[in-house]
């Protein structure tokens, strides 16, 4: 073949071959959070809406998941033309941008079944985070983007804190989703005290909070536990359980379990409390299956909470005020 035509050929291929798409470039943090922003703001009553009461949370369990991924198995699994049972889903930096609130389930405003047991939490909005929070916390862009979303529900419908929930608390240790590290109480206890939120609020989405508290006893705590009723008839609320129990002079610390009703079935719960010179202070267990105490020796009354895989969380006492908890990070691969 002579030299004119090689040049030829090669002409052609250069000409009738398709060029390579260049993947599209990943928005800035500042993009996100105003698309956020404009999707936050755009949320409001529908003619559409059931009169939604609640608010769970959960994660995806997988970090390589994607929304149109889980829309196709949840359409096969639970036979819902609809597809996802999330209303909304927030990006891990993978199939979406880190922190990015998309628009899931909530287009068609439809009812979800997301619990095993729905009745436990009836007309929930249900937000799911993408990633494994039981092996690692969520980051300040994905707590900052629930924190957003969830204080604007919390507005539209007139939903309280004390009906947002994680899948755990709602259908007690059947699972443990959203996962051991995701910061359920530091998120309450912003929603309850706190009248704003940006990045620099979740810069570490491990860090303390002070526990519940002071109760003159546990009992008292026992009977002011929220159990939705309806049924009859409803199943009782049992006794503390004393799991496990450690002690240093007049500070003690105690693992309690209760088994209660919720609606018309029974629930297990976990809860660690400390008992100081003011009172009773308590903090519920999220996604634990079992749970155990360990003393922590130093100059504070300290108590390491374990689960069957290790460290949990430490709570401790300084001397005054509340004991504060503060989840303890995973290990390092």
């Amino acid at each position: 073949m002579s030299a004119k035509v090689l040049v030829f050929v090669a002409a052609c291929l250069l000409t009738t071959a398709p060029a390579l798409a260049k993947p599209a470039p990943r928005p800035s943090p500042t993009e996100v959070a105003a698309a956020n922003a404009a999707l936050v703001a755009d949320v409001d009553r529908d003619p559409r809406d059931t009169k939604w009461r609640y608010i769970v949370i959960h994660h995806t369990a997988a970090e390589h998941d994607s929304l149109e991924g889980i829309s196709a198995g949840h359409a096969t699994r639970f036979r819902d033309p609809l597809g996802i049972q999330y209303h909304f889903l927030i990006g891990n930096g993978r199939s979406a941008p880190d922190g990015a609130i998309q628009l899931a389930r909530w287009k068609h405003r439809a009812q979800s079944i997301h619990l095993f047991h729905p009745e436990r939490a009836p007309r929930a909005i249900t937000v799911s985070i993408q990633g494994n929070l039981h092996e690692r916390a969520p980051s300040p862009a994905q707590m900052l983007a629930v924190e957003t979303l969830v204080r604007r529900l919390m507005q539209v419908y007139a939903i309280p804190v004390d009906r947002i929930s994680t899948n755990t608390n709602a259908d007690g240790r059947a699972t443990v989703c959203p996962g051991k590290f995701f910061p359920i109480d530091r998120l309450l206890y912003r929603l309850a005290y706190q009248d704003s939120v940006s990045l620099a609020d979740w810069t570490n989405p491990l860090a303390g909070v002070p526990m519940d508290g002071p109760e003159r006893d546990l009992e008292a705590i026992r009977t002011a536990l929220r159990w939705q009723g309806g049924c009859r008839p409803a199943v009782p609320i049992g006794p503390w359980q004393v799991l496990k129990k450690v002690a240093d002079g007049s500070v003690e610390a105690q693992i309690l379990g209760i088994e209660g009703g919720l609606d018309c079935t029974a629930i297990s719960r976990r809860f660690v409390a400390i008992h100081t010179p003011d009172g009773w202070y308590t903090r519920e267990l999220n996604g634990y299956r079992s749970s155990s105490l360990k003393l922590r020796r130093g100059k504070a009354f300290a108590v390491l909470v374990r689960d069957e895989r290790g460290p949990m969380q430490t709570c401790a006492w300084s001397g005054r005020g509340a004991p504060v908890c503060t989840l303890v990070p995973p290990a390092k691969p």
